[in-house]
């Protein structure tokens, strides 16, 4: 029987095209797409998620492209041992000290490319991922130099991607990508990045009402020093943070404590209150 000879440059209902233009790469990249749901979680939480321990904190987002399809996303930001996502799912609370995650993590990757488009940067200092649901922009998998080893000892290592974003479509709650930090109106991305650390530096991350933590944290601090030779480490303050509040009465501040221990403003309420802060050490 002769071979069908295709006569329309559209594929046949219910047939995929297979010209080369229409190939994707297996995974979701160099697509538009909107962020309509994300979490601060753990591995365990993501759906056949296998290349790290199942504590390992993740950013898992849905991504929904042009066509209505969704797509679940993971970004890795570090060990277990640092960071664990908060009750609510907002964002991820330090735990041993770190003031920030690694810039080379893939999470910092992502977020770097998102303030490099236009993204707010004072935005992200509050620290709640979920401001991003209804991004609109277009995504890419940047190749990275690094490598996963897989569990199978028969396969070779695997060369990994990070999906970042490269532009902008609009950001969340608007119609347009137009941001008081865009690169549009700045001239290029190098002054962009400088627009937006400043307008970062002007809005520290530790602005807000801190009252109500301050007003216990302090004195446990106070009481934790007095009862410790030769001081203490800024990384303690966290888990005294932890500990103090995880009580009945006090659990509904116990994220904010925990976010509270190491910022700068509290470290002046530590100082006016007699303690010296000399860097990573305090001491009465």
């Amino acid at each position: 029987m002769a071979l069908a000879t295709a006569k329309k440059n559209t594929p046949a209902p219910g047939l995929v095209s297979m010209a080369p233009d229409s190939f994707t790469t297996g995974m979701f990249d160099d697509q538009d797409g909107t962020i309509t749901d994300c979490v601060a979680a753990t591995a365990s939480q993501a759906e056949n998620y296998t290349k790290a321990p199942p504590d390992t904190p993740l950013f898992i987002a849905e991504i929904t492209d042009v066509n209505g399809s969704q797509h679940k996303q993971y970004w890795s930001l570090g060990e277990a041992a640092d960071w664990q996502p908060s009750d609510d799912g907002k964002g991820f609370i330090p735990i041993s000290g770190k003031g920030g995650i690694n810039r080379t993590s893939n999470l910092g990757m992502f977020l770097d490319s998102l303030v490099q488009e236009g993204y707010p940067a004072e935005s992200l200092a509050s620290g709640d991922l979920t401001q991003l649901i209804g991004l609109k922009a277009h995504f890419i998998v940047k190749k990275t130099d690094r490598t996963i080893v897989r569990r199978d000892k028969d396969e070779a290592p695997k060369p990994t991607g990070v999906l970042i974003v490269n532009k902008i479509h609009a950001l969340p709650g608007t119609k347009s990508a137009s941001a008081p930090a865009s690169k549009a109106a700045v001239g290029g991305k190098a002054n962009g990045a400088a627009t937006t650390a400043k307008t970062a530096a002007a809005k520290p991350a530790d602005a807000g009402d801190f009252d109500d933590v301050d007003e216990i944290l302090v004195p446990a601090v106070l009481e934790a020093l007095g009862d410790a030779e030769g001081g203490l480490e800024k990384k303690q303050l966290v888990k005294i943070a932890n500990t103090v509040f995880n009580t009945a009465e006090n659990k509904a501040l116990r994220n904010k404590a925990i976010g509270r221990a190491n910022q700068p403003g509290f470290m002046a309420k530590l100082e006016e209150s007699g303690v010296t802060v000399d860097g990573a050490r305090l001491s009465l």
